[in-house]
């Protein structure tokens, strides 16, 4: 690579991408981070008056995420846990709080960021004049404009988030054990990520491919398992929500799909009862072993 920056033009920065990341072997997601931050530095030059405002040569350099080696499954690289995992992944994994996050996170959809970020003012625990509950979490910010969202609390997890909001201030974290990261650019889940990846690890649930540097199974995997879950259980005839709830519960945008106007703008964000419907929808596998010896 040239050594001022004036020299650097969109063909030298193609072939940089070219034979360091892609021949490289480098995965898309970890090349698009660095192409990142090339390309923040080449607008704050621009900010700055050191280049021209069109002169980024990153723009537009980066790769697509899911090109990469597939399963036999034709599956691309992530995927859900399998119900065997979930049951090893929940009675293996003890320490706190990625036990509780890794529940909360299999029944509900929410990312670890947003689990990370939730405070006492998010919970609220609510019972309705004929005794139904209509606990809810809110989730109030995310990386997409549909993660904003409240979320029914699963009966299964009521008991568990209600004592983590006991004697607790309102601004509390609800998983007040993550420690405060020194670096902004560090997220408040960073720590959880990681010892979810050392506990799964110990715990033998990993799908490690060739020439592949990231497992197929992560964290969002336990997202990835609850919308699994909620569909075969349309599938199976679960009534009471739609395959348009499970959008809302999860904070996905309802207008990138089918009939974008029509089912996703219009009606809104579905209601209460078919959101709760569809959490409560998702069992663990070991509770349905349970409900059939009973």
């Amino acid at each position: 690579m040239p050594v001022t920056i004036e020299a650097v033009t969109r063909k030298l920065a193609g072939r940089f991408v070219t034979e360091h990341f892609v021949s490289g072997g480098i995965h898309a997601a970890t090349a698009n981070k660095a192409i990142s931050g090339l390309s923040s530095y080449w607008e704050w030059l621009a900010k700055r008056g050191h280049i021209e405002d069109d002169a980024n040569p990153w723009h537009r350099q980066f790769l697509k995420v899911g090109t990469g080696p597939k399963g036999e499954d034709g599956q691309g690289i992530k995927r859900p846990f399998t119900d065997t995992e979930v049951a090893k992944l929940i009675a293996g994994i003890t320490k706190q709080p990625l036990a509780d996050m890794c529940r909360l996170a299999a029944l509900s959809g929410a990312r670890i960021t947003e689990l990370a970020e939730l405070r006492v003012r998010h919970l609220t625990f609510n019972e309705g004049e004929d005794g139904t509950d209509l606990s809810t979490f809110r989730i109030v910010d995310g990386k997409t404009d549909s993660a904003a969202r409240t979320v029914p609390i699963h009966s299964s997890t009521f008991e568990m988030l209600k004592a983590r909001c006991e004697g607790k201030a309102a601004s509390d974290f609800v998983f007040h054990e993550l420690p405060e990261q020194s670096h902004a650019a560090r997220k408040r889940s960073a720590p959880a990520s990681q010892a979810f990846v050392r506990e799964r690890r110990e715990l033998g649930v990993d799908d490690q491919m060739p020439g592949v540097r990231q497992s197929r199974v992560d964290f969002h995997s336990w997202r990835r398992w609850f919308i699994r879950k909620a569909v075969e259980a349309l599938e199976n005839g679960a009534q009471g929500f739609t395959a348009w709830t499970i959008a809302d519960v999860v904070g996905h945008s309802k207008e990138d799909g089918p009939l974008p106007m029509t089912m996703g703008r219009y009606p809104g964000v579905a209601g209460t009862d078919a959101l709760r419907a569809c959490v409560e929808s998702v069992r663990f596998p070991e509770a349905k072993k349970r409900d059939a010896n009973a």
